[in-house]
């Protein structure tokens, strides 16, 4: 039995000029703790459908996922709670549900879709953008090359900071363990 997490996951619009998906929707969704919740649970669901005489197994898995979510989510919280408000920039347009959990704002981005770099017009505007907001650290991730962002960020005299969507080895070994990489990684930026 095949489902879509679209009916259940709440979208972000992202501010893309040229979006990744047609309709404008951010497709990062599983950057957002309460998305997980949702995702997780809709995998139980799919997984009970198709093999009932382990739902008990299925179903207290899930519990324990669910409550170590909701830890998770407490934890960074509390970890950016400082911070809300915030203003920032990221080299990829990927942090809408993130940024919207923990109330840190985006203010622009580098590049829109990936492999098409900003026009000279843009990048003046994101310029004049990092300076009215004292910008001082932007956000790249490691999927990505961030040679091309170099002389903008040297040109301001900005920092440079790796956010990681995907995760898979490492610090980031598990769903959790990226996310929590990730506001670590923030804190991080904000602090210096």
């Amino acid at each position: 039995m095949r489902q879509s997490l679209d009916s259940y996951v709440p979208n972000i619009f992202s501010e893309a000029e040229e979006e990744e998906e047609e309709d404008g929707q951010d497709p990062h969704y599983w950057l957002s703790v309460k998305n997980a919740k949702i995702i997780a649970q809709t995998v139980a669901d799919a997984l009970i459908a198709e093999n009932p005489d382990d739902k008990s197994q299925y179903e207290n898995n899930l519990k324990q996922y669910l409550t170590q979510l909701d830890d998770l989510d407490i934890e960074l919280s509390n970890m950016l709670a400082s911070y809300a408000g915030r203003e920032v920039i990221t080299f990829h347009d990927a942090w809408g549900y993130f940024t919207a959990d923990y109330q840190l704002n985006i203010i622009g981005v580098f590049e829109h879709s990936p492999g098409k770099g900003p026009t000279p017009q843009y990048l003046k505007a994101l310029n004049d953008t990092a300076i009215a907001h004292n910008i001082a650290v932007v956000f790249t991730e490691p999927q990505l090359s961030s040679d091309v962002i170099k002389p903008f960020m040297r040109d301001l005299g900005l920092k440079l900071f790796t956010l990681d969507p995907l995760g898979g080895d490492g610090e980031q070994d598990s769903y959790i363990n990226l996310m929590r990489y990730n506001a670590r990684t923030i804190n991080n930026a904000f602090a210096e």
